[in-house]
């Protein structure tokens, strides 16, 4: 990666005579130390994504999961059931799901989900924890002190879900969640979204409404999408919709949700609490003997 020139001269203004660093008393090297800490995380660093994500209300990642996750979580679903809603407790009907099948055929199979809407699909969230690549997305460090950071406490894993979003040209895509809408899952929350599938604007990107997590009703259109692997948070709270796919197309995105508590939604609503993993699966992945890590876990284990 190269680094504007601009950055590179403040930072050797900030460095200056390095050769001397041997003989450099401790407060010359502390200042110096400090500045050019300060210039990188303002450039670089934690804070700048923070501050991005809280003025606008998402933030890109860029890629985030090579293709050989993608290919194992696919895998992995193989025989698993496939529902017939954005989510489960939408869903009326189900199928066993395979790799070798034709993705358009998921459509002809299935009828409207229970609020009449069509050409969106999910997973059991019980067989998705089951997949390391899956769990090793939900549980990433580095992501995880961000949203800590933006929430301002620790957080708790409470949703995670993969939707395949699929036009086979033969009929019209009717989906609430394609119209800009609000979610009111918790207090404040983060959505962690990974695309599975190259997702193109119009083939069901997502579209986020810059800094109307903040009350707004209204903001410039910040168009989300990108190659599979590719990832970005969201408040939800801000006004945000998916793209429908153009006639022939899909999309598979992955998202993991992130809370403060056993909400509303969780309890009551979207059934992920009946689908839980053992904790001690997961100690090769995460420490499982923290007590922050407890918390983040304690709505998906037994």
């Amino acid at each position: 990666m190269l680094i504007d020139k601009k950055i590179s001269d403040e930072m050797l203004s900030i460095i200056g005579d390095d050769s001397k660093i041997f003989t450099m008393n401790p407060e010359d090297r502390e200042d110096k130390y400090l500045k050019l800490s300060k210039l990188l995380n303002n450039e670089f660093g934690t804070n700048k994504k923070l501050d991005l994500l809280k003025t606008n209300g998402y933030l890109s990642l860029g890629q985030t999961m090579p293709k050989s996750s993608i290919d194992a979580i696919f895998s992995s679903l193989e025989g698993k059931d496939i529902f017939n809603g954005h989510v489960l407790c939408y869903a009326k009907e189900k199928m066993q799901f395979s790799t070798g099948m034709n993705l358009y055929d998921i459509p002809r199979t299935f009828g409207c989900d229970v609020a009449n809407q069509t050409g969106i699909y999910s997973f059991n969230m019980y067989d998705l924890l089951q997949i390391p690549e899956v769990l090793m997305a939900c549980t990433n460090s580095t992501l995880l002190e961000l949203i800590s950071n933006y929430l301002g406490c620790p957080p708790v894993l409470y949703s995670a879900n993969l939707m395949l979003s699929i036009n086979d040209g033969s009929s019209a895509i009717q989906n609430a969640v394609n119209g800009f809408h609000r979610d009111y899952d918790d207090f404040k929350c983060v959505s962690h979204f990974i695309y599975l599938t190259d997702t193109e604007q119009d083939s069901g990107g997502h579209i986020y409404k810059t800094g109307t997590h903040n009350g707004n009703e209204d903001g410039e259109e910040a168009y989300l999408f990108g190659k599979a692997g590719s990832s970005f948070i969201t408040d939800p709270y801000g006004f945000h919709r998916g793209v429908k796919p153009k006639s022939e197309s899909f999309r598979a995105l992955l998202w993991i949700r992130y809370g403060m508590y056993e909400h509303y939604i969780y309890r009551e609503i979207d059934q992920n609490h009946k689908f839980r993993v053992e904790i001690d699966k997961l100690s090769d992945i995460i420490d499982i003997t923290l007590p922050e890590n407890q918390y983040l876990l304690r709505l998906i284990t037994k």
